[in-house]
């Protein structure tokens, strides 16, 4: 089992709950607790995990019953504690007793989404409230993007994508199945930068800002190239529709947000320049 978060828009604040997963043999089929309401997009982000455990696990010989102690979730509150409790039950790796999730939404290629801070907030506060005496040092999973948060009682990890939180809490997992995995980051990158890897740094450090269709071989990149702090910033002219905004550690895809605001994409980029240093 893992504890998470589930955020109540009703009042506005958290409360913690704790999913859980059963497994017999079977053949791959993964159901759910009819006494919950799964909301659409949290079927969604199911349909994402399932997709990326086909593609590094092999876990079609097993059968999994997911279950909630809450009445409704949604994508955002449980997607990484899902993901990881899943693949625990797919390999046998179990899972840390105090590992708490504050959940973060999946982008359909792994990334973790943005949220809003006050929510991923509440959820903390929530966790904290959840673990106090029932763990000794609880470790909270947390977006990157959420770096202000400080906190004595409880250790934070900031993930980046599905895939660093499972390096995090199934490290055996990861190690075991990590070409797959640098693979498959790489190749869901591929189509936003293509045409401008060419610009990037060798070695270091370098943000990307590209739009949805830079893959397009009709077009020819026009590229901006200026600074946030110390640490290129490459950026492709935007058009229409949403940006995507990478962080390219040695050519290694490192972080990856998605914008419809150019200059939040900016904002942000220089706020993860001085936070880059909790970045593993």
């Amino acid at each position: 089992m893992i504890s998470t978060a589930i955020l109540v828009l009703s009042h506005g604040g958290a409360v913690a709950r704790t999913l859980s997963v059963q497994k017999k043999k079977g053949n791959g089929k993964i159901f759910l607790d009819s006494s919950t309401v799964y909301y659409p997009e949290w079927q969604f982000q199911l349909r994402t995990i399932t997709q990326f455990m086909e593609k590094i696990l092999q876990y079609q010989n097993h059968d999994f019953l997911v279950s909630v102690d809450s009445w409704a979730v949604d994508g955002w509150s449980t997607s990484v504690p899902l993901f990881l409790l899943l693949t625990s039950a797919a390999t046998g790796e179990q899972l840390p007793k105090n590992f708490f999730s504050t959940g973060c939404m999946f982008s359909p290629d792994g990334w973790i989404s943005h949220g809003k801070p006050e929510a991923v907030q509440a959820k903390i506060d929530a966790l904290e409230g959840f673990s106090h005496g029932v763990v000794q040092a609880p470790v909270f999973l947390i977006p990157f993007s959420l770096d202000t948060y400080k906190s004595e009682a409880v250790h934070l990890r900031h993930i980046r994508s599905m895939f660093s939180a499972l390096e995090i809490a199934l490290p055996y997992t990861y190690q075991k199945c990590s070409l797959e995995i640098q693979n498959l980051i790489q190749a869901q990158a591929q189509p936003d930068l293509r045409q401008i890897l060419d610009y990037l740094p060798g070695a270091g450090d370098a943000f990307v800002l590209v739009p949805a269709d830079a893959s397009s071989k009709s077009r020819k990149p026009s590229i901006d190239i200026s600074q946030v702090g110390s640490t290129p910033f490459i950026m492709e002219n935007p058009l229409a529709g949403y940006l995507s905004l990478y962080l390219i550690r040695d050519n290694r895809v490192l972080l990856k947000h998605r914008y419809t605001d150019v200059n939040r994409a900016r904002a942000d980029a220089l706020h993860y320049q001085e936070v880059m240093h909790e970045v593993p």
